[in-house]
């Protein structure tokens, strides 16, 4: 923006805000400077870096499993039956100290997850869905043990209360 139009702006915001003034309003007399300086300095610019961002910590292990849901066939279940289904889910992994180490929101439509944590010990707590009604499913809770350099395989059942 040249210095003229930056004049002109700052005096038609002047007249604006004397337009604005209550009736017998009378500003303190300030002595004006030039409207135009005879000089100007060209702005220093800095060079500006990106942010660097912070080293991500290399997982090489964590928990790999399926959630399901079952049994979802009445009576007793047929050799050639499959009375389970996957089900979507969220799961709180949560450290023996009881601090939440991850999160899992759902899972996949064929009902498998996979998280990248830590070596350590871990308790998994499927939270009930809010929407479903009481009492079933029931979804279970799962202690697992992760080891480095590892993916620990599980398998989450929710239990519809059929039988």
């Amino acid at each position: 923006m040249s210095i003229h139009k930056l004049a002109v702006l700052v005096l038609g915001v002047m007249i604006a805000l004397a337009a604005c003034q209550p009736t017998g309003f009378k500003p303190a007399s300030v002595p004006m400077a030039s409207p135009v300086p005879t000089s100007v300095s060209a702005p220093t610019l800095m060079p500006t870096l990106p942010p660097t961002p912070l080293p991500r910590a290399v997982v090489d292990s964590g928990i790999r499993g399926t959630i399901s849901l079952g049994p979802t066939c009445p009576g007793p279940q047929r050799i050639d039956q499959i009375c389970t289904q996957p089900y979507a889910a969220t799961l709180i992994i949560t450290r023996p100290d009881g601090t939440e180490a991850a999160r899992v929101t759902s899972s996949e439509i064929d009902g498998s997850f996979s998280v990248d944590l830590p070596a350590g010990d871990y308790t998994i707590a499927p939270l009930k869905d809010p929407q479903k009604p009481l009492p079933a499913p029931r979804p279970a809770t799962v202690d697992v043990v992760v080891e480095a350099g590892a993916y620990t395989q599980i398998d989450i059942q929710f239990d519809t209360g059929m039988r």
